[in-house]
């Protein structure tokens, strides 16, 4: 393992060891549209059962963190009973309603700039998605569907959020932020991360970043006894404190999608099963996707003497969190939702007592009998949250996805143990190349990462135009350096490949594709 490895574990050690951190809470805002609908415009799509009640439960989130919400969601009869706040505030979710809620929040987030505030707007959608023309993703409103392009143009152009947040639980959700899915192949995640890291669009807003889970055949699912999509939940109860590995009262990307993964891991049917995708924002990868320290609400502890598999209920019936920490460290849980809640295992439970932090240590458990039923649902029962959660999953998680920097790693046997043969020597010169372009590459993305900047905040039209201009001119620089690096790296490896059909001994080349280039490395001997 390298040095850097160690010393980040190292460091993540110290942390959990001295507790929460003491970092001051900066001044932000944040505003979260959710949209939310269980209906199709699709024919012959059934309708969904509970995506309108996630809605409900973001909202109900996001307001307990601090943020101003906007609901746009159509409830039935049956979700309305189950949230008759949410119920009655909801506004339809209507391309216009959709559009004009977007809207008032971003006039405020003007607002906040003018007084130095930071500010963090998430769009989340909950319901139907699927494909359109060249494979074009759209998610379903009430009356219309919205496009990828028009996500693009109407959202995150417009925007002047410090940063966006985009959390998408639907059917090809990825599509939806890809512009095209052409190298996809079935259960292949890693080439469809690299893809959606090179879409076009996304490299345009460093400030924006994207959480999304999909199946193989590319559909998301709902669990009637969950009452709420699987992916939703999953990020809903990470999202609460459970994913908080370092314990430091902020849930990143890294430690929410982590989470969810461990949630999944012991999925035995593969249609079942949900994979994450996601990418933090690329001007700062670490920025927190919720604070948890903004929220008030009463907490649970529990400490790792008490590690085990449960799940809390408020008094209203709503499952509001599932969580099974490891024995490595304690967590924190937000207790959102109605009080009293209850706190259950799958053979115990206990009321916790209204107060503001509560110790699993101290509660009383009282037996507790549930009935299994179906295979899907036998699946999601015994090992939905079967693996615990804690520090040594998450590292796992970080070191074999390596998502950014995604390692393509060939293992080439070459001959003659002393000798450097010519077209060793080319190959390893091409991939010397590369990385010395795919660094041109990368200072040209920076540069266009600062001229976007000034892009965001410029105050007059020509000033936007100028600053826009020079951010696509650097952009296209960087994909030009970017794609030439690819080239010889490619290049490169093939001289080392047909130096080793010649040759006996070994080596091992390393080529990184990075968002703005390719660097590579070889050791070994000839």
């Amino acid at each position: 393992m390298s040095f850097a490895k160690h010393l980040s574990q190292w460091t993540l050690t110290l942390v959990l060891l001295s507790g929460a951190s003491a970092e001051a809470i900066e001044p932000v805002k944040r505003y979260a549209v959710i949209v939310s609908n269980n209906e199709s415009l699709d024919e012959g799509v059934a309708p969904l059962a509970y995506a309108v009640d996630d809605g409900a439960k973001y909202q109900e989130l996001f307001q307990a963190m601090g943020a101003q919400t906007a609901l746009l969601a159509r409830f039935d009869a049956d979700s309305a009973r189950r949230h008759p706040d949410a119920a009655g505030a909801a506004i339809s979710p209507r391309r216009a309603e959709v559009l004009a809620a977007i809207e008032r929040q971003f006039s405020q987030m003007r607002a906040d700039h003018e007084a130095g505030l930071e500010t963090h707007f998430y769009f989340l959608y909950t319901g139907h998605g699927s494909l359109g023309a060249n494979h074009e993703g759209y998610v379903n409103l009430a009356d219309s569907r919205l496009t990828r392009g028009e996500l693009y143009r109407e959202v995150l152009a417009r925007s002047p959020a410090t940063f966006n947040h985009l959390i998408l639980d639907a059917c090809y959700a990825y599509y939806f932020v890809l512009k095209r899915g052409d190298g996809e192949k079935e259960g292949d995640y890693r080439a469809a991360i690299r893809d959606f890291l090179r879409a076009e669009e996304l490299s345009s807003y460093p400030n924006t970043g994207v959480l999304l889970a999909s199946s193989t055949n590319s559909e998301t699912h709902e669990w009637s006894r969950w009452e709420a999509g699987i992916f939703s939940h999953e990020l809903r109860s990470g999202l609460l404190g459970p994913a908080d590995v370092d314990r430091d009262g902020r849930v990143t990307y890294d430690e929410a999608a982590a989470f969810v993964e461990a949630a999944n891991s012991a999925i035995d049917v593969p249609r079942a099963r949900l994979r994450v995708f996601y990418r933090a924002p690329l001007s700062r990868r670490d920025v927190p996707l919720l604070d948890l320290r903004a929220g008030h609400s009463p907490v649970l502890e529990v400490g790792p003497e008490n590690a085990g598999q449960f799940y809390l209920e408020d008094s209203a019936g709503v499952r509001v969190a599932d969580l099974h920490p490891s024995s490595e460290q304690g967590v924190r849980v937000a207790l959102v939702g109605k009080a009293p809640f209850w706190l259950r295992s799958y053979e115990r439970e206990a009321l916790l007592p209204e107060q503001p932090t509560v110790a699993v240590a101290q509660l009383d458990f009282a037996p507790l009998s549930e009935r299994v039923r179906g295979s899907v649902e036998r699946s999601f029962r015994k090992n939905l949250f079967l693996v615990p959660f804690g520090i040594s999953f998450y590292r796992d998680a970080m070191a074999e996805r390596a998502w950014v920097e995604d390692t393509v790693r060939l293992d080439l046997h070459l001959a003659r143990p002393a000798v450097l043969g010519s077209k060793a020597a080319w190959g390893i010169g091409a991939l010397s190349a590369a990385a010395l372009l795919g660094a041109a590459g990368g200072a040209a993305y920076a540069l266009a990462a600062d001229s976007h900047a000034q892009y965001l905040n410029a105050k007059t039209p020509a000033g936007t135009s100028r600053a826009r201009e020079t951010t696509v001119d650097r952009v296209n620089a960087s994909r030009v350096l970017a794609g030439v690096a690819g080239a010889a790296a490619v290049a490169g490896a093939a001289l080392l490949i047909l130096e080793w059909r010649e040759n006996a001994s070994s080596a091992s080349v390393t080529a990184m594709p990075t968002p703005s280039g390719v660097t590579a490395s070889i050791s070994g001997s000839w």
